[in-house]
């Protein structure tokens, strides 16, 4: 974390320890500073319901909900989790992020509707799919009482 966030320091009391990394002042302060700037330039509408990410011109996942409103409830959270990626991975040579590949996205789509995927039932009312390519996994969960898709997650 200290070559990819200036200002960082470890914690003393424990110099290994993921957790008081993260909080880090230099880092939260970086955090929130990018927030501030993506926030403001990408708002969020009433029918916006998932956001794909990329970093270091790769797509690394794509998440989305079966309703705006927890979108919308989930999405300061989502910005920081993927800002906080992006620091950590940040290189010096990073250039603009190339465009998303339609075809190779309508590809795994349509690999999505014909394989048939891993099902697990971590309750009675919920069920979780899962389908498992060579570059990439997908998750979604079900509820099935209310007969709705609540998130579907992809990562690359």
């Amino acid at each position: 974390m200290a070559s990819a966030v200036p200002g960082y320091t470890e914690s003393e009391a424990s110099p290994s320890s993921y957790k008081l990394s993260l909080e880090d002042a230099a880092l939260q302060k970086n955090v929130e500073e990018w927030f501030h700037v993506i926030h403001e330039r990408s708002p969020v509408d009433e029918k916006t319901v998932g956001v794909a990410v990329t970093i270091n011109s790769r797509l690394e996942k794509i998440d989305w909900y079966g309703h705006a409103q927890v979108f919308r409830q989930l999405w300061p959270g989502l910005l920081r989790a993927a800002i906080l990626e992006a620091l950590l991975e940040r290189t010096p040579d990073t250039k603009s992020p190339r465009p998303l590949d339609k075809t190779r996205f309508r590809d795994l789509l349509h690999r999505l509707e014909t394989v048939q995927p891993g099902k697990e039932r971590p309750s009675p009312q919920t069920i979780d799919n899962t389908w498992q390519f060579a570059n990439c996994s997908v998750k979604r969960t079900s509820y099935q009482r209310l007969n709705s898709i609540a998130h579907t997650s992809v990562r690359f």
